[in-house]
């Protein structure tokens, strides 16, 4: 599987190298987490999630390709970094952010938009347990904004 970059910004290319970089490490750092209902959403253990992840980025089946464009949205104080299409395998970045975010947002979204063509959810709307979904939690972890432990240390809403 690759991650294609039809954007031609220099900085989601190196955002697409980092992520391919900082992978394993993520990889490691999900299988530290001790229970099986840790995430929101999601009935795997952190295991099972990991295997999901390395067997979905390390398969090399072109027909599994993810492309990365641009789109510019309509309202233009969106705060959305980008969005999914799964059935064609595209995540769509906000091109108005360009200039706003450091290249390891984007490794973070890069990631966090990927397990959606995985079939990770979350709840469309901000909630307070939108942190504890697989797709917000690893996205957290690849860009740096939170470490392992500042996410477990987080007490996991009922």
């Amino acid at each position: 599987m690759k991650i294609i970059n039809k954007t031609g910004q220099k900085k989601i290319d190196e955002a697409v190298e980092l992520f391919w970089s900082y992978l394993p490490e993520n990889l490691e750092q999900l299988n530290s987490i001790p229970s099986k209902d840790y995430f929101y959403q999601c009935d795997q253990t952190s295991d099972e999630i990991a295997s999901k992840i390395k067997e979905f980025f390390y398969n090399t089946d072109s027909t599994k390709d993810i492309t990365l464009v641009l789109y510019k949205p309509f309202n233009r104080w969106s705060s959305a970094i980008g969005y999914t299409d799964e059935p064609t395998r595209t995540i769509h970045i906000n091109s108005r952010k360009l200039n706003s975010l450091e290249i390891l947002d984007y490794s973070g979204h890069i990631f966090h938009e990927s397990l959606h063509v995985m079939g990770y959810t979350h709840s469309f709307y901000n909630s307070k347990n939108r942190p504890f979904t697989v797709p917000y939690f690893l996205g957290y972890l690849m860009s740096g904004d939170k470490t392992i432990e500042e996410l477990l240390d987080y007490k996991k809403p009922i």
